[in-house]
């Protein structure tokens, strides 16, 4: 799969949500679907990063949080840089989020970089 066809399955995934009213339940559905992918094929996990990197450098919402999202409920190490820029971008007012909003995302991308530090040795 290459990094275009990734992200289209995580839209297709998302445009399926069986609560597409829900944020949270459509982001529930897309991390759960991406878990079961990369667990059944850790190939993708390359892709997925690459995937998950050009929505991150996107700086915009819904695509770049969903992104940070799911690097810190998957664990994905690998994206701790883009989420540290991401973060400095917010603050610096460098996105193309809600300018009314950079507190609040700010806060999030904190959280889900903090994650990513917190992930206990396996």
């Amino acid at each position: 799969m290459s990094k275009d066809e990734f992200i289209d399955w995580m839209l297709y995934i998302m445009d399926r949500s069986p609560a597409p009213d829900s944020g949270e339940r459509t982001y529930d559905y897309l991390k759960e679907h991406t878990a079961r992918l990369l667990d059944h094929e850790p190939e993708e996990r390359g892709v997925a990063l690459e995937a998950l990197r050009s929505w991150l450098a996107i700086r915009r919402a819904p695509e770049s949080m969903v992104a940070a999202m799911l690097a810190a409920d998957l664990k994905l190490i690998e994206l701790r840089e883009d989420l540290h820029r991401l973060l400095e971008d917010i603050e610096a007012g460098r996105s193309n989020f809600n300018p009314r909003m950079k507190a609040y995302y700010a806060e999030r991308a904190h959280n889900y970089l903090t994650a990513l530090y917190n992930i206990p040795p396996e």
